[in-house]
């Protein structure tokens, strides 16, 4: 089990009310993964919200049938999951743990309606899955821009 002091120290909870920090750690369970072993498949239903509390995992991707992409690292303290915070989705990527890792699993549904209930750490707590997706987003335009310039078929012509 997480406590306060703890939940307190990853940045989406810095600086958030005791009360409610508490109702999260009350609906939220802490779960053990053995190196390779598979958080969530890709196209399951998003009903979790996952906080890597140690060890580490990858978002992944399917290119093709035998071709696999990792485009994310997640180490502890970062999130994932947020498709669990819109009702009725389902995830676009599958999770799997790198090494032996405990994640934290908060209810989506149980999440939502605390944010509905307090409002005030409902903006809170969007506001800051709004920035760190922007960052990802971010991120991930950069990686594929830089992807695009090294295309053969977008090549200008002119040697550097």
């Amino acid at each position: 089990m997480i406590t306060l002091d703890e939940l307190k120290k990853f940045q989406m909870f810095e600086g958030l009310e005791n009360d409610v920090l508490q109702k999260i750690i009350d609906m939220a369970t802490v779960k053990t993964y053995k190196a390779e072993e598979l958080i969530y498949r890709s196209e399951a239903e998003a009903d979790n919200f996952f906080i890597v509390y140690s060890g580490k995992a990858l978002l992944e991707g399917a290119v093709s049938d035998n071709i696999t992409v990792s485009y994310s690292a997640l180490k502890p303290g970062y999130v994932f999951g947020w498709y669990s915070l819109v009702p009725s989705t389902h995830h676009f990527s599958s999770a799997r743990a790198t090494e032996e890792s405990q994640i934290i699993e908060i209810p989506g549904d149980s999440l939502r309606m605390l944010m509905d209930e307090n409002q005030s750490f409902g903006y809170k707590f969007m506001n800051r899955m709004y920035m760190l997706l922007k960052m990802r987003l971010d991120r991930r335009s950069e990686q594929l821009v830089k992807i695009l310039a090294r295309h053969p078929d977008l090549q200008t012509g002119e040697e550097a």
